[in-house]
């Protein structure tokens, strides 16, 4: 019903969504007024992408079993068993079509294991060189095009030994 970027807001300093109701969807009729991009924090959009809608997020997690967003239920950081610094908490998506109130994000299931596809389902930018990642130790990496699909996998997921690397 809700978006992360919408839950974290009150702790970015987001006076505007004091107004958000989260007894209705994300665009029910109260919170539909807070659709516009003067709500919209900066930190959920990259400066080098200019796409319309300005509305519209490129900081997105990639959700699924076996990643820090697996479902319903919080990722625990105590599941990393490779460390928080190999772990992406958050990915760059250039163009997502997603609107940042939006409980939407890239599914692991239909991701696209590249840097920079044309999928418009793998991780991208509008950035020479790659697209950024934020990892669970809070530190952002920007990631080559030439990383690999498996080296890719393994970093959105959990376990070293996960099945979905």
């Amino acid at each position: 019903m809700h978006s992360w970027r919408v839950l974290v807001s009150p702790f970015i300093d987001c006076v505007g969504l004091k107004q958000y109701h989260k007894d209705e969807p994300w665009d029910g009729p109260n919170n539909r007024k807070l659709h516009g991009e003067n709500y919209m924090q900066r930190e959920y959009r990259c400066p080098a992408d200019q796409s319309e809608p300005r509305t519209a997020t490129n900081i997105v997690a990639v959700v699924g079993p076996s990643t820090l967003w697996p479902g319903t239920t919080p990722g625990n950081s105590e599941k990393i068993g490779k460390g928080a610094s190999q772990t992406a908490f958050l990915v760059e998506v250039a163009n997502s079509g997603i609107h940042w109130m939006e409980p939407r994000d890239l599914e692991m299931s239909s991701f696209d294991p590249t840097i920079n596809s044309t999928s418009g389902r793998s991780i991208s930018s509008n950035h020479v060189g790659g697209a950024n990642v934020a990892f669970a130790d809070g530190s952002v990496r920007c990631l080559s095009p030439h990383t690999s699909p498996e080296v890719l996998k393994a970093m959105l997921t959990t376990d070293v030994s996960d099945d979905a690397r």
